[in-house]
């Protein structure tokens, strides 16, 4: 038995001696955001309530787990940005949607990916668009709007409004979860790869009445866009 110990002994020995050797970054060290001319003012996270202890642990969290998919952490607190971090990680890339870009190292000036963010930003460009009289009425119908898609928006779908677009109620069918980004089928695919993505999200069947019940649908985001450009005059870039 004592040689049989002896024996397990060295294995666990090299076990540990592998495991302490990997390479580990230096522990975070927190620092003030860089001050630069984007506008933003910069301030002490401690200063403003936020203990930099935890910062740094967090920080140290993050960095010694592989494939954490986090690329930026910023907070702002009592308008002074107090916390700026950037990670590596792949860009996204479209070609298919979903899949892996580039790696690189993220800082303020690389583009992100937005995804379903767009969505709330889109719905707060229609809040200022009602604000400012561009748009006074949510439940004009699409069909009014596009009547480029008068073909295909007949029967029931006549009835589809703006405020059914925003509340995710169009009735219209939508399938991004079933089969992963990039199959031809998901129809997040389906609108990347499209010459003509509105009548591809507005030729899809009808599940329910407009108004009746809610489905996901990122496709209907795009519609909207569509929407203030016509009302607005503006992309929703500008």
């Amino acid at each position: 038995m004592k040689r049989r110990g002896k024996l397990f002994l060295f294995p666990v020995l090299l076990l540990v001696l592998i495991c302490c050797g990997k390479n580990q970054p230096d522990p975070y060290q927190y620092s003030l955001p860089e001050l630069t001319d984007d506008g933003w003012s910069v301030g002490d996270a401690d200063e403003a309530g936020l203990r930099t202890d935890f910062l740094s642990d967090m920080m140290d969290y993050i960095r010694g787990r592989d494939g954490h998919n986090i690329h930026s952490i910023l907070i702002f607190k009592d308008s002074f940005l107090v916390f700026e971090e950037y990670f590596e990680g792949y860009l996204y890339s479209s070609n298919p949607p979903g899949s892996n870009g580039d790696y690189v190292m993220f800082d303020r000036e690389t583009d992100h990916y937005l995804a379903s963010v767009s969505k709330t930003v889109t719905s707060v460009i229609f809040g200022v668009a009602v604000k400012e009289g561009f748009i006074d009425n949510l439940d004009e119908k699409i069909v009014d709007i596009l009547p480029q898609y008068s073909d295909i928006l007949t029967g029931e779908k006549a009835n589809i409004t703006i405020k059914h677009l925003l509340t995710m109620s169009s009735g219209l069918l939508w399938d991004e979860s079933s089969t992963p980004y990039g199959d031809p089928s998901n129809d997040v695919t389906k609108l990347f790869t499209s010459d003509d993505p509105l009548r591809e999200i507005l030729s899809n069947t009808l599940f329910a009445s407009p108004g009746e019940e809610f489905l996901y649908n990122s496709g209907g985001t795009n519609v909207l866009g569509a929407i203030i450009e016509y009302y607005t005059g503006m992309s929703l870039l500008d």
